[in-house]
């Protein structure tokens, strides 16, 4: 082999090992342990790490050159369901002195950032401002930054879509969690508020334990609504398989935010992309281990949302979805 052949090949050996090797970005201090924290109100971490969100999470924290168990340490805590264990768990985190701490929803955020007004915090969250995880989108100041998903603006939205699907609807339940979460009762008023202008009738039904279930279950049967729609918190997304088991067997239609509901069997979701707001926030962990501070970070909201259907279900219901619904889709599951 010529001298030149060995070039090329030597050449295009080391770009593929550029491609694959994790990158390291230019602020990272070789040898050091990047220490993060990560709370969650019910799913223990054993659960965690088998959902795509955690693993779109990790893979987008590996392009940036982070790998769990080499430069990379995650603390993790869960309150497991028992809510009133949330501060407690917060303050022990925060007591470890990590360089990042997160969570998704907005109770353990609340919790973290009680326990810790230094450690920055990055927030996968909703109605963030309203709540007071910050003070302005623009200029979150403080010690805590990251994403905001909008969601409450959407609930109008959820609606009207429903009402495309189901032009003579008229009795709609909606599962909510007013005592742990505040942003709840936003969802509550603008689903109220689009309710009235399109002619439907609204039914809160508070969710606060998994416990509660059975009892919303029955009650459901003896009162079915024409459709159900769960605002998604860490109950509803755990066990979204009960909920869209339940409401097929009562041939009741489901709205939802997210598509991890509709792959399990509601009908229909239009919101976020959860993979891409775990993405997201490992964007924000790296500039802010990088050395970017919070205040500095505004708030993201996501620019794009999802309509996802799923179509065997809609025939299972005996629903004629209107072809313009069917083509607005983002995808059909069937």
């Amino acid at each position: 082999m010529d001298k030149f052949r060995r070039r090329q090949l030597h050449a295009l050996f080391a770009a593929g090992a550029l491609l694959t090797a994790p990158f390291r970005a230019a602020g990272q201090q070789p040898g050091r342990m990047y220490r993060i924290g990560l709370l969650s109100s019910n799913l223990p971490a054993k659960l965690w790490r088998t959902v795509a969100s955690w693993s779109a999470f990790l893979d987008q924290l590996r392009l940036h050159g982070y790998v769990e168990g080499k430069n990379l340490q995650i603390e993790f805590r869960s309150a497991e369901g028992h809510w009133d264990r949330l501060p407690e768990l917060a303050a022990e985190l925060a007591g470890l002195k990590l360089d990042v701490l997160s969570g998704i929803t907005n109770p353990p955020l609340l919790a973290l950032q009680r326990a810790t007004r230094t450690t920055p915090i990055v927030i996968m969250s909703h109605a963030a401002v309203e709540v007071g995880l910050v003070t302005s989108l623009a200029r979150p100041g403080g010690n805590v930054t990251g994403i905001d998903t909008l969601a409450p603006e959407l609930d109008g939205k959820r609606l009207q879509l429903l009402r495309q699907a189901m032009p003579k609807a008229s009795k709609i339940a909606v599962l909510f969690n007013p005592a742990h979460d505040p942003a709840m009762r936003i969802h509550m008023t603008q689903t109220e508020h689009a309710a009235s202008t399109l002619g439907f009738s609204v039914r809160p039904i508070k969710l606060e334990r998994v416990e509660d279930l059975d009892g919303i279950f029955a009650a459901l049967k003896s009162d079915r609504p024409d459709a159900l729609i769960a605002f998604t918190d860490t109950v509803t997304i755990t066990h979204r398989q009960r909920i869209v088991d339940f409401a097929r067997e009562q041939r009741v239609a489901t709205m939802f935010e997210f598509r991890e509901f509709v792959v399990a069997g509601g009908l229909m979701a239009y919101g976020n992309n959860l993979n891409d707001i775990f993405r997201r926030a490992a964007n924000y962990i790296h500039r802010i281990l990088e050395g970017a501070k919070p205040a500095d970070l505004p708030v993201e909201r996501p620019d794009r949302y999802e309509l996802v259907i799923n179509s065997t279900v809609a025939t299972a219901l005996g629903l004629a979805l209107p072809r313009s619904l069917l083509l607005r889709a983002d995808e059909l599951i069937q």
